[in-house]
């Protein structure tokens, strides 16, 4: 699940390619519980940004998930409501570093979480209003981990939050438990949802060289649209992967989950 505790910007582990010295990254900003939302990102925190920035960093992520709701004294002073207080910290961000993409991942980042619900969600409402349309709101799904994620389950949350969410789906993931490896195919997100977000992203198992047959399971997924087929691209990831370690490609990895080559 999504657990942060550091509120430094540190690398976004969930996209990151370097293509010919040219660095497209994902740069992410996580909050302590003891924020003071009225003054936005601290004068250290925006001076890392900048510096970020001035390196090549273009797209940054504002992270709220999984934290108290709780408000210092001078913070209920100067907002309404907590989501007032994340949209004025994410519109700053925005406003004063000028990002090509930056994400927003709310505390209320699924179904389960909002409260009471998503249609009647104060909190979600309140960013559907007060965030900048740019900014791009993280979504997991009806649970932080759910078995499907359908068109029908995306509708309300659009609604409320007044744009396409951009999924981050835990499917993969395994930071909540790392005796665990998940090696099973991307499924359960049928192809409709694409229509329904501005993206998805994934959050991997934390051994990144285990995670051949999601990634690849799921760049099928998005390469073939509707003629996906999570058991064709199953066997064809794990061909695909055992050619790699026969080669020497990942071998120990390979060797650490009982994968014989």
């Amino acid at each position: 699940t999504h657990r942060h505790t550091d509120t430094q910007t540190h690398r976004h582990r969930h996209r990151h390619t370097d293509r010919h010295r040219h660095r497209h990254t994902h740069r992410r900003i996580h909050t302590h519980t003891h924020i003071k939302h009225a003054k936005p990102c601290f004068p250290r925190s925006q001076d890392k940004l900048n510096q970020v920035y001035e390196l090549g960093c273009t797209s940054f992520a504002v992270l709220f998930d999984d934290i108290d709701k709780g408000m210092c004294p001078e913070d209920q002073e100067a907002f309404a409501s907590f989501s007032h207080a994340h949209c004025h910290v994410a519109n700053h961000v925005l406003r004063n570093l000028g990002p090509r993409r930056l994400l927003f991942c709310p505390t209320e980042y699924c179904t389960s979480r909002a409260e009471p619900t998503i249609r009647d969600s104060v909190y979600l409402n309140t960013l559907g209003s007060s965030l900048d349309p740019s900014i791009q709101v993280l979504w997991t799904g009806d649970a932080v981990i759910p078995e499907y994620i359908t068109p029908e389950s995306l509708q309300a949350v659009n609604a409320a939050i007044g744009r396409k969410c951009v999924i981050w789906d835990n499917i993969h993931a395994n930071d909540y438990d790392p005796r665990r490896v998940y090696l099973g195919p991307y499924a359960g997100r049928p192809a409709r949802i694409a229509d329904h977000v501005q993206g998805v992203l994934t959050n991997p198992n934390c051994q990144y060289s285990l995670n051949f047959v999601a990634l690849h399971s799921m760049a099928a997924w998005h390469r073939l649209g509707a003629a996906y087929d999570e058991r064709v691209a199953f066997r064809q990831a794990v061909t695909d992967w055992v050619s790699r370690i026969a080669q020497g490609g990942t071998g120990k990895q390979a060797a650490a989950v009982g994968v014989d080559a």
